[in-house]
């Protein structure tokens, strides 16, 4: 009963990262720590429930991100970071324990349909997102324009909105992502034609791999190659969704045999929670 209610993770690791360009001059912060997440009682105060996933990963942000002092950051500056930086943090979060992303899949091939197991690493993942351009650049019929890439920010403003249809939903998307002159008024932006929109998601997919993360994968049975998408964000809240079920059951654990209160419990450092947790493992059998 007790052999899956603790993980690897090691408890004292704090990771430092640097913040973007674009964040770091507004909140004068120029690096943040994070801390692993299923080991602190503020961790039980994250609902996974909440139906808006960006609100979720601000709050999953906001539980393990202090800055230098040990305060926790403002929160809009976790709002104001990209969709990929905010991947990339919780992939981190998660890897300080231990990154385990192997995905079942099934074959594609009608034929053979075996399950084929991806094993994802962390490095490998990171290395993805390694000196990212803030700017993308776009040509639209001999016009450049730039554009920055979504943040949290934009994706909490366009819930709020209603859009008549998908283009003028992404005319309003391309129109706040724009920046410089060209950004002052919709009109001003050539027309949206198709050409226009392959390129901009073919560009964006590019330089925001970790939000449009696919790859090649043979099936070792019939050797069917098979281009797999997957969704980073929903993968990295799973596997903390995990890691905050593991910490209510030692939390049930320790108060059922030892009958403490979940202030008592969470008084007691997370190494000798997972001691204790053995202890109780050996002793059932």
């Amino acid at each position: 009963m007790l052999e899956n209610l603790h993980s690897s993770t090691p408890f004292g690791v704090v990771h430092t990262v640097q913040l973007p360009r674009m964040v770091e001059a507004p909140y004068a912060i120029e690096q943040l720590m994070l801390r692993p997440f299923g080991i602190n009682k503020r961790d039980l105060e994250v609902d996974f429930n909440q139906p808006f996933r960006p609100a979720l990963v601000t709050d999953i942000l906001e539980c393990c991100a202090t800055v230098i002092n040990g305060m926790s950051p403002d929160r809009n500056l976790l709002w104001a970071l990209t969709v990929g930086t905010r991947i990339e943090w919780l992939l981190r979060i998660i890897g300080m324990g231990a990154f385990n992303a192997a995905l079942p899949m099934r074959c594609l091939n009608e034929q053979c349909g075996e399950t084929v197991e991806v094993e994802l690493t962390l490095d490998e993942l990171l290395a993805i997102q390694s000196e990212p351009l803030d700017l993308i650049t776009v040509d639209c019929g001999g016009q450049f324009l730039q554009l920055r890439k979504p943040s949290g920010l934009d994706q909490r403003e366009w819930a709020t909105q209603e859009f008549p249809n998908e283009r003028a939903a992404v005319s309003a998307m391309v129109q706040a992502l724009v920046v410089g002159e060209e950004s002052r008024a919709e009109s001003e932006l050539p027309a949206i034609d198709d050409e226009w929109l392959l390129a901009i998601d073919r560009l964006m997919q590019d330089e925001d791999a970790l939000v449009n993360f696919s790859l090649k994968v043979i099936c070792p049975c019939c050797e069917n190659t098979m281009n797999v998408e997957i969704d980073l964000q929903t993968l990295a809240i799973e596997r903390l969704h995990q890691s905050q079920q593991r910490l209510l059951g030692t939390v049930h654990q320790l108060a059922k045999h030892y009958h403490w209160s979940e202030q008592e419990i969470f008084a007691v450092p997370a190494w000798r929670r997972l001691h204790y947790l053995k202890v109780l493992k050996k002793e059932l059998g």
